[in-house]
């Protein structure tokens, strides 16, 4: 029985995912940089934020602010969190049915407090949380067991008890390592790592609108 249950954000609870794959390109335009040619700027066009950051500057030896970079692109995301990005569909009405349930719930995201509690809070999902853990805490995010032992050291929670919600490969990997079961979240910028996803989830989600917490959820 699922006593606790984790939720990633960006691609999860928000269909945001598109956005964080092209910011960087946006965010490069932006800044009319003469020096970067339109050829690498449609090289960066799809690949993650950050690390396209640094993969600008290792690779290509440009000297800009990598921290300006970030807390720009920041800004963008911020924006795109209450002008164009979209509560996925069904995501209100789970939320809702787990917290008459009693159910606790936290947010576990790879981008930063500020702008998650923002978007939460514009969204109007932010009081269904206990809690939110993001990578600002956590060097190695989502891809290191600690942030996930925190959040079940928050609840008083059993791995076992806890039901992580991600649409992330790497995210779930490290979920299965800490033993918490996996509710696989489908998303179109996952497509390379469905079938994947699939195979290691408890659950697969394709649409919040067909789960049930209570029901859908027994496992």
């Amino acid at each position: 029985m699922i006593k606790y249950t984790i939720f990633d954000m960006d691609g999860t609870l928000l269909d945001s995912m598109h956005q964080w794959r092209n910011v960087l390109y946006e965010y490069v335009k932006a800044q009319n940089y003469k020096f970067i040619s339109d050829e690498l700027i449609e090289e960066l066009m799809g690949q993650p934020a950050f690390s396209g950051i640094t993969k600008l500057i290792r690779d290509n030896g440009y000297d800009f602010d990598e921290e300006a970079a970030q807390k720009g692109i920041l800004r963008m995301m911020a924006h795109h969190y209450v002008t164009d990005i979209k509560i996925k569909d069904g995501v209100p009405e789970v939320l809702e049915q787990y917290r008459r349930a009693g159910v606790p719930m936290c947010v576990i995201t790879a981008t930063a407090h500020r702008e998650c509690e923002e978007a939460l809070r514009y969204h109007g999902l932010f009081d269904y949380f206990d809690f939110i853990l993001t990578d600002e805490d956590f060097p190695r995010g989502k891809y290191g067991e600690e942030i996930f032992l925190e959040a079940l050291s928050r609840f008083g929670a059993a791995p076992g008890d806890t039901l992580l919600f991600d649409d992330a490969l790497y995210s779930l990997k490290t979920g299965k390592r800490v033993g918490l079961r996996l509710a696989g979240v489908e998303d179109e910028t996952q497509a390379d790592h469905r079938a994947e996803i699939y195979s290691i989830s408890d659950i697969y989600i394709r649409s919040f609108s067909d789960f049930r917490p209570g029901v859908t959820d027994r496992i």
